[in-house]
């Protein structure tokens, strides 16, 4: 009986021992399997490889060729625009030009052409402004504006109209520092007008010449012939021209 007990226990630990190296030798398989498949195994992880940068390659192509075509989409729409913007331009010259409303017409007109070398020119603003019904001429005073800035004529105008309603109503290429009216003067007790110094003007006006005025612009820009006055009546020593 003790000799059958101690084989039985010398059996049991030859069993346990043999199902424990089972069991490493089948996890240690296992896990060399797992390992091989995921990181040893070049040939497979290349593959996964070239799968997945392909798909990448391909929306990054994609992304870009979409991006492209919305780019040639947009210029293909400016390039349209602009032409459609040109035919209208042409179009509205042609028909200025077939009713007499183009602004070399009216420059012809009015003789003032002659005047594209000179330096300077001065408008009296009454000849484009009615005082009375506060209304401009505003096709008027833009052609003489086109006409300073494309022959670089230094563009001034004189006028008794309060300088902030001139600013609102001021052509696009004039310079508002450029308007002198009797807001820009000041005057004391017992003393002639004075034009006040730099460009700064008062709420209130005073009275002052319209040839006192031009003599003042004379004075301080060199005025000699390289002017003309734009006005309605003649005024001594002065260049005018009416129209």
């Amino acid at each position: 009986m003790i000799g059958y007990f101690f084989v039985s226990i010398y059996v049991g630990i030859f069993l346990s021992n043999i199902f424990f190296y089972y069991t490493i030798l089948n996890n240690s398989i296992d896990n060399n399997i797992k390992i091989q498949k995921c990181s040893d195994n070049y040939m497979y992880c290349s593959e996964l490889n070239k799968i997945y940068l392909k798909k990448k390659i391909d929306k990054i192509n994609y992304i870009k060729f979409k991006d492209f075509k919305n780019k040639q989409q947009n210029y293909t729409n400016f390039l349209l625009k602009c032409k459609n913007n040109h035919n209208d331009k042409y179009q509205n010259i042609l028909n200025d030009i077939n009713n007499f409303n183009h602004i070399y017409f009216w420059l012809q007109n009015n003789q003032l052409l002659q005047f594209k070398n000179l330096s300077y020119i001065i408008l009296n603003l009454e000849t484009v402004y009615n005082y009375k019904e506060n209304k401009i001429d505003e096709l008027k005073l833009q052609y003489i504006d086109i006409f300073c800035h494309k022959n670089k004529i230094i563009f001034l105008i004189i006028g008794e109209l309060e300088p902030e309603k001139l600013f609102n109503i001021k052509p696009p290429f004039f310079n508002k520092n450029n308007y002198i009216s009797p807001y820009h003067y000041k005057t004391s007790f017992l003393s002639n007008p004075e034009r006040i110094i730099g460009n700064k003007y008062n709420k209130k006006s005073v009275s002052v010449t319209i040839n006192k005025i031009i003599q003042d612009l004379k004075n301080r820009n060199g005025l000699k012939d390289n002017y003309i006055y734009l006005g309605q009546n003649n005024i001594s020593n002065v260049k005018l021209h009416m129209f």
